[in-house]
This record gives C-alpha cells, structure tokens and sequence, in this order.
C-alpha cells in the first residue's frame, strides 16, 4: 500500500497533466514508479525519484518541455509533504538498508540482479540521435523508462510499447528507425517487428546473442543485433547508434 508521498505524487500528476494526456497508461506508470521509490528507506528520495524516473516516463507521453514544466510543478508543490517524509522516525530495517547502502554511483554501475532491468548512465558524448525514431518495446516498465531516458538524453525521439497494441500505435507515428526491446519481446513480437522493414532491431537480455540473432534472421528479421545480458544502458544506446548511423567514434 502507498504511503502518503506516494499518493500525493498521483494526485498533483493527475491535476498537472493536460486532460487530454491523463490516459491509465501514463497514471499506471506513475503509480508503478511511485510503489517502487516509497519502499521502506528510499522515501527521502522522492525528489530524485521525480527528476530521475517519473520525468522520463512524462517526456515519452507529454514531450521533453511539457514534461519539464510538470516535474517542476511536483517538486514545488511535494516540498511540504516531502519535509514531513524526511523527518518520519524510519524502522530499524529502513535504517539498516540506509546504513549499507553504496553510493549512488556505485549502484548505478553495478551489475543489475534482474537482467531486462540495465543499470543507468548519462548520455554518451559521441551519440547524436538528432530526433531519429526508436521505439522501445518491452513488459518491464521500470526498464523501459530506464533506457528510454538514456535514448532521449542522446537526443533520440522515443515511444515506449508494452504490448502488441502499444507497438502498432508507436509504429503509427512514424517507421522507427530502431527497435530496442529485450529477449522475449522480440521473439513475442517477431510478426509485428518483421513488417517494420528497414528498422534496425536490437535485442537486449541476450544469454546467447548470436543464437538470439539466428532465431530472429530465420523469422524474418536479417537487421537484429544481439547485446549480452546485463549490458548498461550505454552499451544499448551505442548499439542503436551504429546502426542508425548516429555514432562517431565509439
């Protein structure tokens, strides 16, 4: 059950976001990610969960300067609520996961536990997306907002799909240049990806890339690369990259 920061961050979202954008996908998102940064001992972290994982998820469906202006708005108007957070007395076990926690950059450069879910990086200085189209297909929603984020910090323009649906509906706003979805996605979604000529696709999750890329050349799909299970988010932008032509010298 959500605590209150958590229910507070839906209920501004819901009176900041244009009536037109308040679709369940976007508020199932939103409540998702707001389940995840209220767990015992990351409330005090709420206001880079806004910046780092709610923001991303708002520029998919608003656009980049839409979801700038909403994210101030929730920052400005939970400062009250969140200066109660931090100063709620935490459980003994909240405290003990505080205590051995690492360092912020030492978690983002490890190694992932769950493989579809890739460590985060910031942008790679060598990558111009310049508004090419990828579209970012997966279950893991937490995963797909994570590389999403990364795509459109190289100035990629992102759809994220979760589903057959979603990714009819990306594909509608334009032939992607790129696919980025993970192992089972691909092999899921091998008839929608297959009519997708002349996107590249890119497999991430692969325990066996080369025989992942086998499978997809034999259902049709001769463009999809393969990338190691527990790539960093980097190493998936660079893939898209080289072949949609938007890398120089990596």
């Amino acid at each position: 059950m959500l605590d209150g920061g958590a229910r507070r961050i839906l209920e501004l979202l819901e009176g900041s976001v244009p009536p037109p954008r308040r679709g369940t996908r976007l508020l199932d998102q939103a409540l998702e990610l707001a389940g995840l940064a209220t767990l015992p001992g990351t409330n005090v972290e709420l206001r880079e969960f806004v910046r780092k994982a709610l923001r991303p998820v708002l520029a998919v469906e608003l656009g980049d300067r839409l979801a700038g202006e909403v994210a101030h708005d929730l920052e400005a108007a939970l400062s009250p609520a969140l200066r109660r957070i931090d100063t709620v007395p935490s459980s003994p076990s909240s405290r003990r996961m505080r205590a051995t926690a690492a360092p912020t950059s030492a978690v983002s450069s490890a190694p992932s536990s769950a493989p579809s879910r890739p460590p985060s990086s910031g942008p790679v200085a060598s990558v111009r997306g310049e508004g090419r189209i990828v579209i970012v297909l997966g279950h893991d929603r937490l995963a797909t907002s994570t590389i999403a984020r990364a795509l459109i910090g190289c100035g990629f323009q992102v759809s994220v799909a979760h589903d057959a649906q979603e990714l009819l509906l990306a594909v509608a706003g334009g032939n992607p240049s790129a696919v980025l979805c993970d192992d089972s996605s691909a092999r899921e979604h091998a008839a929608e990806l297959k009519r997708l000529a002349g996107s590249a696709v890119v497999v991430h999750g692969c325990r066996d890339p080369k025989s992942t890329e086998h499978a997809l050349a034999d259902a049709g799909l001769d463009r999809a690369v393969g990338v190691a299970d527990r790539a960093s988010s980097r190493d998936l932008v660079v893939a898209v990259a080289r072949l949609t032509g938007a890398c120089a010298g990596v």
